[in-house]
């Protein structure tokens, strides 16, 4: 029975040095690396690994901003066209309208010129005809 118990706690006992050692490792390990990051070699490339990843940010950055400008600058020209056109569509209808106002109204100056003459060869009529019965009225009288 005590070898028994003598073989379980050596058993035990490699297991828990196996531990130890494994433990041991990785702190060795994670000490390794902490000062393999320390040094300037590797400073020096994180700090120029995080200036490149900046710099390409910066760079996208930019592109986006150039995009942004170029959309605006499209739907301004395309504001503007459309302005234009507005314009130039109302302009002809302005001139339409006034083109119409300018018919009616030599339509009406053309209705009271041709009611003026009217009036005017009835009137001259009118009074050819009172002379004429003034006349005959007269020679009726002196004969």
């Amino acid at each position: 029975k005590i070898d028994e118990e003598e073989k379980v706690r050596q058993v035990m006992d490699r297991e828990e040095a196996a531990f130890q050692a494994a433990e041991r490792k990785k702190a060795i390990q994670r000490a390794n690396t902490l000062l393999y990051e320390n040094t300037e070699r590797v400073k020096a490339f994180g700090s120029k690994l995080y200036l490149s990843d900046v710099m390409k940010e910066r760079e996208l950055q930019l592109e986006i901003k150039g995009e942004i400008n170029h959309r605006k600058k499209a739907e301004e020209k395309l504001w503007h066209e459309r302005t234009i056109e507005a314009v130039r569509l109302g302009d002809i209808e302005e001139d339409k309208k006034r083109e119409e106002a300018r018919q009616r109204a030599m339509h009406a100056k053309q209705v009271q010129l041709d009611q003026l003459e009217d009036f005017r060869v009835r009137y001259v009529a009118g009074k050819r005809e009172e002379r004429r019965e003034g006349e005959l009225i007269k020679q009726r009288v002196e004969a």
